[in-house]
């Protein structure tokens, strides 16, 4: 986010990380203009904050660090998850600071995480939604808009939390499992002849299968129930072309494994 930021605006950027050592790298790359002495001087100073958390960290840390932000700073994340987050910020709508909390995510990104594997062209020609709530202004969600279709985005789509959670877990969360599980299926003693194998069609699905363990089990477990729902779906329709399979049945097998995409 702060590469896409500063290779693409004139915005003052105001780093902070936890690693210390981060920070550093990402002001002797001129990546960030300053490193702040602090958590609370850089929320201090911000007009407009992008949080970078797991979805559980993102609400705690508001809580912690409310008294902090800016008066009137438009504070925004990029949490997978957005219902729990959504809800949280809609209850702070009237605040004494007149912060406005916007819910967002980047669609994009790699299986790589680290200051080391990032770059600002990941989001080039992506999407990138946001979750406003009904306390959101125009304003503030034009601005966010105008800023994210400058570092890169292709489009800026604005959803409900409810309807982003529900379809993250059919366009993310389930591939992310598929390929996981595929990779942990792979058959014994294969060596080198298995290697020579694996052509592109194994290796994109099964690219994002080396996941952050932490983040994927908060995110499939925050979201659990329209995960199940997509892998009983996906269960239901594995089991038939085992069926198929299993009877000789090439009229109910053809019609399992081909799609017409553009319906």
């Amino acid at each position: 986010m702060a590469k896409a930021i500063r290779e693409n605006t004139d915005h003052h950027l105001i780093g902070f990380d936890v690693q210390s050592e981060v920070m550093k790298k990402a002001f002797e790359e001129e990546v960030i203009h300053e490193i702040p002495n602090s958590i609370e001087e850089a929320l201090s100073k911000s007009d407009i904050v992008f949080l970078c958390l797991y979805p559980f960290e993102t609400v705690e840390f508001i809580r912690n660090h409310y008294n902090d932000f800016k008066d009137n700073a438009i504070v925004t994340d990029t949490a997978g998850l957005k219902t729990e987050i959504v809800q949280f910020y809609s209850k702070l709508t009237h605040n004494s600071k007149q912060l406005e909390f916007v819910g967002g995510h980047p669609i994009a990104g790699s299986e790589k995480s680290g200051f080391n594997h990032s770059s600002a062209h990941y989001f080039k020609g992506a999407s990138y939604v946001l979750t406003p709530h009904r306390g959101n202004r125009e304003e503030t969600v034009r601005t966010l808009t105008e800023l994210i279709e400058v570092m890169g985005f292709g489009s800026v789509t604005c959803m409900d939390a409810k309807e982003h959670d529900e379809m993250i877990a059919y366009t993310s969360h389930l591939p992310h499992i598929i390929a996981s599980l595929l990779l942990k299926n792979k058959p014994g003693n294969t060596g080198t002849t298995g290697n020579a194998l694996v052509g592109g069609s194994f290796r994109d699905a099964t690219r994002v299968g080396n996941m952050n363990k932490s983040l994927w089990t908060e995110l499939l477990m925050c979201n659990q129930s329209n995960v199940i729902k997509m892998l009983e779906s996906f269960e239901s329709d594995i089991k038939a072309v085992q069926s198929a399979l299993e009877s000789g049945n090439e009229d109910a097998l053809r019609g399992l494994i081909t799609f017409d995409i553009m319906n």
